[in-house]
């Protein structure tokens, strides 16, 4: 996807939708959303301990502490030799973890969004964090759960941040969407190809989506329809933005179901507004 934490000359590729190369690099990229430079540098120096443990009862699954290569508010991104990870795998977290008897930590449910094969027979798993119905557990070293009224509270505070999915190719547009619609109260995840967003609306039902028409294969079009052509997603509103802004850009655009179609450059502000008009906060109902 578009964001970078591997070490130089260790990025692994996959296959995109049309069979050319994809590079897996950093867990915002894995995940969807994006970032700039500056900030994607300073992220990559983040490596610290990680503990994931598989949720089924039987005791099936990982069970280990790796390190990190790469860390956002959407999830951790670690280089593991256990070969059992799947894509949408649940799983519990511990970030950062510690070893100390005596350290308390939040241990907060994922699921397992991108497995990516390494050179070295290794695997880069990116798991997405807060992506399943359980909240967040105070735990102890060993795991075990120590204060339960975590998940309540972690419930609340995810249920206030309603999720909006933008998928643009330019990095400067994502980054602004990002911070505007972050700071009006929503969670923000941004991508930059229709591939990658599929993938994220695999995971999330997100209140908007927000897409750019032009593109390899025309982004837009291909989001909106993949979103009115799967039940869970058809009540979602879609927002296709366009910079030709052909009188047939606005007619395909509402033919296959997006509410709104505007021209680029517009003003972030408007969008601001589009957005809390077609998805309420909590707070605002």
């Amino acid at each position: 996807m578009n964001s970078a934490a591997f070490p130089n000359n260790s990025e692994p590729q996959s296959e995109g939708p049309e069979g050319n190369p994809r590079t897996a690099s950093g867990v915002e990229g894995l995940l969807g959303a994006s970032s700039g430079e500056r900030r994607r540098r300073r992220r990559a120096l983040i490596s610290a301990p990680v503990r994931i443990r598989g949720t089924e009862l039987t005791g099936c699954g990982p069970d280990e502490i790796c390190t990190t290569v790469d860390v956002s508010r959407f999830g951790v991104l670690f280089i593991t030799s256990y070969a059992g990870y799947v894509r949408g795998m649940e799983v519990r977290v511990t970030f950062p973890y510690s070893p100390a008897p005596t350290a308390l930590q939040v241990e907060q449910g994922g699921r397992v969004a991108r497995v990516v094969e390494m050179p070295d027979g290794r695997q880069a798993v990116a798991i997405a964090l807060g992506a399943t119905e359980k909240g967040e557990d105070l735990v102890d070293s060993p795991g075990r759960v120590l204060n339960g009224s975590c998940t309540a509270e972690a419930d609340e505070r995810s249920a206030e941040k309603p999720l909006v999915l933008v998928v643009d190719s330019d990095p400067s547009i994502r980054e602004s969407l990002k911070d505007c619609l972050t700071d009006e109260g929503y969670r923000v995840i941004a991508v930059n190809n229709a591939f990658d967003g599929r993938e994220v609306l695999n995971m999330f039902t997100p209140v908007v989506v927000i897409a750019e028409i032009e593109g390899e294969g025309l982004p837009g079009y291909e989001i909106c329809s993949h979103v009115k052509g799967t039940p869970r997603l058809r009540s979602v509103p879609v927002v296709l933005i366009t910079r030709s802004a052909y009188p047939s850009d606005y007619s395909s655009a509402h033919s296959l179901g997006a509410v709104v179609c505007m021209a680029k450059p517009y003003k972030n502000e408007r969008l601001r507004h589009i957005v809390r008009s077609l998805a309420p906060l909590p707070i605002t109902k």
